[in-house]
């Protein structure tokens, strides 16, 4: 009889110390039917008069490859955290420390990959045995010193290492089968202010739903996503079409678990603070004591804030942040707009499906419009 095994696919390896720019590959089982993988990384950041790298912003891709190039995940670090609330995790449990250790183990952040609806879904798995030469692909850059607009101190040393462990299924495919989740970066636009960005959405499988973000220091959501409108058929089904407000009430709708992050790193005088949300709507900081009250102040009546800026003399800081859109990013959940007995809405029904995206007049011409879309695949195409 099947049955679902944990399995260790690669061990705690550690890059060269001093490697601040790389790709590491892993093969990945050729048996089986994989229901999830979970990444760790690790490295350490340093600072100055500059804060220390966000890890979520070292790590630039997660690629799960078959047959040499056949694309199954891209991804980034914060694209793959907000798909991973969206589809259920509570990510506040996923990583914390982002200082200069680099040896202990509370430096790992866990990096969930699903081909599924959710880890041991019997339904929605990658069929290992239908391919050839399957990888995970990881690429880091520890050397950034800019990342959305803002400054950043690079480590000469991060001392990064990785492991990988996997939920596989064993001993015969479940007879329920019927594909797995393929999540892949569609279009990556430099925004243009008050403009309409058009993106055809491909055509051939069940999509299921379609991540969109951007940031740029000290901006917000909304200067990037004013309004959206999703068109099948030509613009014979109009979806949607709604502004910032209603895409916030669509978000407490479909998800209305408030994403947490905790964070601990080190705070440096004047300099922004990447929360990690579209809008911070609670932050708890220690051992800040009366200067967390000074970010408390600056946070009243700003409701859409995503940075926060530092206070002199706060040094290292364990936060608490909650809110909404994690990492910048806002989820239109397709499946839950499905026919009858389908998982997610089949494009080959339909003429050209677009999603039309519109930015604010507080849009910055250095940020980029990123879309992530999700289909169901069928196994061994």
């Amino acid at each position: 009889m099947g049955h679902f095994d944990n399995i260790c696919i690669r061990p705690i390896t550690g890059e060269v110390t001093t490697s601040q720019v790389g790709t590491i590959y892993q093969d990945l089982p050729e048996k089986g039917q994989l229901s999830s993988l979970m990444v760790d990384v690790a490295g350490g950041s340093t600072y100055s008069t500059n804060p220390g790298l966000d890890i979520w912003s070292a790590f630039t891709k997660f690629e799960v490859l078959v047959d040499g190039s056949k694309v199954v995940k891209s991804y980034d670090m914060k694209q793959l955290r907000a798909l991973a609330h969206y589809w259920g995790f509570d990510i506040s449990q996923l990583g914390y420390y982002n200082r200069q250790d680099v040896t202990s183990d509370k430096v790992f952040w866990h990096c969930p990959i699903l081909f599924g609806r959710f880890p041991g879904d019997k339904e929605y798995m990658l069929d290992m045995e239908q391919y050839s030469n399957p990888q995970l692909r990881i690429t880091y850059d520890f050397s950034q010193t800019t990342v959305d607009g803002e400054t950043y101190a690079a480590m000469a040393s991060p001392t990064i290492r990785t492991a990988v462990s996997g939920l596989i299924w064993r001993n015969g495919a479940p007879s329920q089968m019927k594909g797995y989740i393929k999540s892949t970066e569609i279009d990556r636009w430099s925004c243009v202010v008050s403009t309409t960005r058009q993106v055809e959405i491909p055509k051939g499988n069940n999509i299921l739903g379609v991540l969109q973000g951007a940031r740029y220091s000290d901006d917000k959501l909304i200067d990037y996503i004013e309004s959206m409108e999703l068109t099948f058929d030509n613009g014979e089904w109009q979806l949607l079409d709604h502004g910032y407000m209603e895409l916030r009430e669509l978000n407490a709708l479909w998800f209305p678990r408030e994403v947490k992050q905790n964070v601990y790193k080190d705070i440096c005088t004047a300099q922004p603070v990447d929360l990690g949300l579209g809008e911070c709507r609670y932050f708890a900081a220690a051992p800040l004591l009366d200067r967390t009250s000074i970010w408390t102040i600056t946070h009243e009546g700003v409701w859409n804030i995503q940075d926060l800026v530092g206070q002199a003399g706060m040094g290292a800081a364990c936060m608490t942040m909650r809110g909404i859109f994690p990492h910048q990013n806002m989820y239109i959940p397709l499946y839950k707009y499905s026919e009858d007995d389908e998982f997610g809405i089949d494009t080959t029904k339909y003429g050209r499906i677009d999603i039309k995206t519109t930015t604010g007049a507080g849009a910055s011409t250095s940020a980029d419009l990123q879309t992530v879309a999700e289909f169901v695949i069928p196994n061994g195409e």
